[in-house]
């Protein structure tokens, strides 16, 4: 059968059992934004839609749907909806608000887990156990240390518990969609989860290092940072740097022994020699400086103390990432009575849910974390595909099969389709997890590429009769206007933090810049105390505090307010006006179509080049239109 027939069966049956016609097929040109923007998060360019128009084979929306598969902009994409499952961000939050300078890995490692299309069972035992595995992959464990923590807790084993906490209910969302934070306190009243089963498997995370040992008042910079595996060209340059640092140390003149300053100065020495952070570096050249007071260095002393400065501070860092790692001793924990860490019962095995028994029982002499990952991605584990593949089919269809994609329990709404879920469940074990195949064949399903308009009456669209009118989201309709403005920054992966160390300032005064960069959206920093990138906070971007598996999408005047006088899209819309002014090629009528063809994928009708062609001859310049365009609910919209 052709792609997608099982999904067309299962959905068409339920719309006949109503007596609900289907809407037709989507118009060509609608059909290429609508799956170039779901798979990738940007428009389809001018040139892509004159090929896929030029083309009438039956085959060529199929060639095109695994071209976008098999792009790198198809990884961007969709580790931003992992990353709002994961809530992902650069700091901590909360009053102590220290960023995370090496959570951008973790970032890096979802792009390129999606684009290589890496099994699910795989991605899941990467991020719960990837320390554990045979073949480590322990950067994606950052998954347990991007979450908001409040540092200044003064209560430490609180803070522990609390970190505990939000781990666990993180993974239960967005692995099996189960809320598990009510049996902190009692048996869940509407699951089946109890108190036990909680610290059960809060006795795994517990067993898990993700916050340093002892007080926690320094910068974050040092913090549970683990050095990267070598490569064989970073232990190349390491052996390079070691010959030159030897021969560089033999003709340096010691320091004498000068009393108590000149031994402080030979401490200080030894210090600077293992020191790679610039801020602790800046701080020892003043207590240098001091001791020069102090004690009058000789002129071989003051050109050696300069000469050692300039090679620390020019020392290479090693690579690092944020990882977890067991605790040296795990154990079980005793149940907190109400929740409290002071009020304990009894002493609970480290294990599971008691309601879903599958795999194996946890190793004592570990954190239980493998073992964790093996029982959710067991064969007969009735949640853990499921949640996965309706999350899929929400950010294609725009609603999931459960429309509650982040709870599965009694609290949240039954599936639309039952059958329909269970049937891509099965789908993704028979194709080894494969998320580029899911994608491929719902998006060839007839039930994708139906229009938006037409159809049975069926206002929420829940037979899937028709579908469904988006707005883009607030990273997709950022990119899409760097992208049309040819302004778009190509450049993958990497940090872009502009501020490192701590965000301790008031929410309205941050001195962050909101939106210094012309790379996608995935790519900007995200610190949790302080202002998020205007388009972000404007168009309701996934809040990195808690777990987001269904944006808001809400419409106010201040997202109007920002089309018409935001900088950024007046500076988009001024480079979009400048490149068709330098079209000396096209005269107005060809600006136009040009200009429809970026913005909508589609030619402008007569009506609309009469009103474009009034719009410029009354005074009223190319940018002014190119913004206007940008403000109307068909370029915001994808049909």
């Amino acid at each position: 059968p052709e792609p997608g027939w099982t999904i067309d069966r299962l959905v068409e049956a339920r719309l006949k059992e109503k007596g609900f016609t289907p809407a037709p097929p989507a118009e060509r040109s609608d059909l290429l934004r609508r799956a170039t923007f779901d798979l990738t998060g940007l428009p389809p360019t001018a040139e892509e839609l004159e090929a896929f128009l030029a083309d009438p084979s039956p085959g060529a929306f199929e060639r095109v749907v695994d071209r976008l598969l098999a792009s790198v902009p198809f990884g961007e994409r969709w580790a931003r909806h992992w990353m709002d499952v994961v809530r992902y961000a650069d700091s901590t939050g909360f009053g102590a608000d220290y960023t995370l300078d090496e959570a951008w890995r973790y970032r890096d490692y979802l792009i390129d887990a999606f684009n290589r299309d890496k099994p699910y069972d795989q991605f899941v035992r990467e991020q719960i156990a990837g320390d554990l595995l045979p073949t480590p992959v322990p950067v994606a464990t950052g998954l347990f240390i991007l979450g908001p923590k409040e540092l200044a807790e003064y209560d430490k084993e609180k803070l522990r518990m609390d970190v505990v906490d939000e781990q666990l209910n993180t993974v239960g969302q967005a692995f099996l969609g189960l809320t598990f934070g009510c049996a902190r306190c009692h048996d869940h009243k509407f699951d089946p989860v109890t108190a036990r089963d909680y610290y059960a498997l809060a006795g795994i995370f517990r067993s898990t290092r993700t916050i340093p040992p002892g007080n926690i008042s320094g910068p974050i910079s040092g913090w549970n940072v683990r050095l990267m595996e070598p490569t064989a060209e970073n232990v190349k340059a390491l052996a390079d740097w070691k010959s030159q640092a030897a021969k560089a140390r033999a003709k340096l003149v010691q320091v004498r022994d000068r009393k108590s300053s000149a031994a402080e100065a030979r401490a200080l020495e030894r210090t600077i020699a293992r020191t790679t952070d610039e801020t602790e570096l800046q701080r020892l050249q003043g207590m240098l400086a001091k001791k020069k007071s102090a004690v009058p260095p000789t002129p071989e002393e003051e050109t050696r103390l300069e000469a050692e400065m300039v090679k620390a501070l020019m020392r290479p860092k090693p690579d690092q990432m944020l990882a977890a790692e067991d605790e040296k001793a795990p154990s079980d924990i005793r149940i907190h009575i109400r929740g409290d860490v002071h009020n304990l019962g009894a002493s609970v095995p480290r294990g599971f849910l008691q309601a879903i028994p599958l795999g194996r029982p946890v190793d004592p002499k570990g954190s239980g974390r493998l073992e964790l990952a093996e029982w959710i991605t067991h064969p007969d584990h009735p949640l853990a595909a499921r949640v996965w593949v309706n999350r899929v089919w929400h950010h294609l269809l725009g609603e999931g099969i459960v429309r509650t994609v982040d709870n599965f329990g009694a609290r949240g709404e039954p599936p639309s389709h039952p059958e329909l879920l269970d049937y891509l469940a099965a789908r993704l074990r028979e194709r080894r997890g494969s998320l580029k195949e899911l994608v491929r064949e719902i998006v060839l399903s007839e039930t994708y590429r139906r229009a938006s308009r037409g159809g049975s009456t069926d206002p929420e669209n829940r037979l899937l009769g028709r579908r469904d009118r988006r707005r883009l989201d607030a990273e997709s309709l950022r990119d899409a206007m760097l992208s049309i403005s040819g302004e778009l920054d190509p450049t993958r992966g990497g940090s872009t933090m502009t501020y490192t160390g701590r965000l301790f300032v008031p929410y309205e005064s941050s001195p962050l810049p909101v939106d210094p960069w012309r790379r996608r959206a995935v790519y900007l920093p995200l610190y949790r105390g302080t202002v998020l990138p205007d388009v972000l906070e404007v168009f309701y971007g996934a809040p990195p505090g808690m777990v987001t598996g269904r944006r808001a999408s809400t419409t106010v005047p201040t997202q109007a307010l920002f089309l018409l006088n935001s900088p950024f899209v007046l500076d988009r819309a001024r480079a979009v006006a400048d490149s068709l002014t330098r079209r000396a090629d096209l005269d107005d009528g060809g600006r136009l179509s040009l200009l429809y063809r970026k913005l909508f994928s589609r030619e402008p009708s007569e009506a609309e080049v009469r009103r474009a062609r009034a719009f410029l001859g009354a005074g009223e310049g190319w940018t002014d239109l190119v913004q206007a365009l940008f403000s109307s609910n068909e370029f915001l919209f994808v049909e």
